[in-house]
């Protein structure tokens, strides 16, 4: 009994080490092209090709819109990011869309130029490996 003891607490004090080695970097998204008069702006931030298909963000921002552009800092571990925004113009607090898909509210992802349909996750990410990179996202209407 008191070796399984011992190698659980070894086996957690090695997970525990692990986990601290993994460090925390500080990420700026910025969002540009911001209506003062357009309604919130919801930000999401996707750290997987998985999660942005089935629309499940890593972390989830809404920011009241202040000024044309708007900056907030988020702590990571390293890894590959995309991250998304767009104006909900109506304020019923979702991405309204016509009817083959195409977004009706101002969007803007990450590494985007707003010209033709966005491409996916892996084209967009961004590889986040050291503190202050920045992802900027310009709202366009499509």
């Amino acid at each position: 009994m008191h070796r399984y003891f011992l190698l659980a607490s070894l086996l957690a004090l090695a997970v525990t080490n692990t986990m601290a080695q993994v460090p925390a970097l500080v990420v700026t998204i910025e969002i540009s092209n911001i209506m003062i008069d357009g309604g919130d702006v919801y930000v999401a931030l996707f750290d997987s090709a998985a999660g942005y298909k089935k629309e499940e963000a890593f972390l989830g921002q809404i920011l009241p819109p202040s000024a044309t552009t708007l900056r907030f800092k988020v702590t990571v571990p390293p890894g590959s990011y995309l991250a998304s925004a767009f104006q909900d113009s109506n304020g019923n607090g979702k991405l309204d869309k016509n009817f083959i898909g195409m977004p009706r509210e101002p969007i803007g992802l990450s590494n985007y130029d707003g010209k033709g349909i966005p491409p996916g996750f892996d084209k967009l990410k961004t590889e986040v490996v050291k503190d202050g990179t920045i992802l900027l996202v310009r709202l366009v209407k499509l």
